[in-house]
């Protein structure tokens, strides 16, 4: 079974854009939806992707899908043949769009993706090589990787820790060619003390993963309350 799977906790303007998103994905896509919270405590984004993980149940390619992004249905069915025959962790597109406000509304309002020019994103524009957005991986490179790290505090670097673990414990990641992922725009989390934090904590992990020490990798995410190997 291919699935996909949704962070999503309900808050403000964010449940317009989810709106948006569900509904891009109903129309273009042919995959169940499971959307998870992380309730009763503060919104972690990888613990919510694994409590989707376990809700999909039985699945053979999943497809973690950000509440706030929008893939080309092409690049969705590109990402999963190469995922299930390279085994990498592949995202579905190699560069990422953060739109602007005015963009976004209109995106919303009128119901149109198209094609967004140069002009219209935000000022953070566009990078290569996303690390999250719409990401395909296979159960068997997933669970070797342990899903994701619950073990974090505040936003951000969760992706990159899942990204660096599928360069340890499988065969690594990729990115589809010539596709870009759309970021509809909302106001940013604070990068405060966590995320310099998660930052670090991320950065150790790719000097053990560059110095090729597997059972390093394996003991220090223990460390960190993850388990390689199984979901945590």
């Amino acid at each position: 079974m291919i699935a996909v799977m949704v962070p999503f906790r309900p808050h403000g303007t964010r449940n317009r854009l989810w709106e948006f998103t569900r509904n891009w994905i109903a129309d273009h896509y042919d995959y169940p939806v499971f959307t998870a919270d992380t309730p009763n405590r503060a919104f972690n984004r990888g613990m919510a992707r694994n409590n989707a993980a376990r809700a999909a149940g039985d699945w053979d390619v999943g497809i973690f899908h950000d509440a706030d992004t929008i893939a080309h249905p092409e690049a969705i069915e590109e990402a999963i043949d190469m995922a299930v025959a390279t085994g990498k962790m592949v995202v579905a597109g190699d560069c990422f769009t953060y739109l602007s406000k005015g963009t976004t509304e209109r995106i919303l309002s009128t119901g149109d993706v198209g094609f967004v020019s140069a002009e219209r994103y935000d000022e953070d524009g566009v990078y290569a090589r996303p690390c999250s957005g719409v990401v395909v991986v296979t159960r068997k490179l997933f669970d070797a990787v342990g899903g994701y790290i619950e073990s974090f505090r505040g936003w951000g670097y969760e992706d990159l820790i899942f990204l660096t673990s599928c360069g340890i414990f499988g065969n690594g990641n990729t990115w589809v060619p010539h596709y870009g992922l759309l970021h509809l725009w909302h106001e940013r989390a604070e990068r405060d003390a966590d995320t310099e934090n998660n930052r670090m904590l991320w950065e150790h992990l790719v000097r053990i993963k560059d110095s090729g020490d597997r059972d390093g990798a394996i003991a220090w995410l223990r460390s960190q309350g993850h388990r390689p190997g199984g979901m945590p």
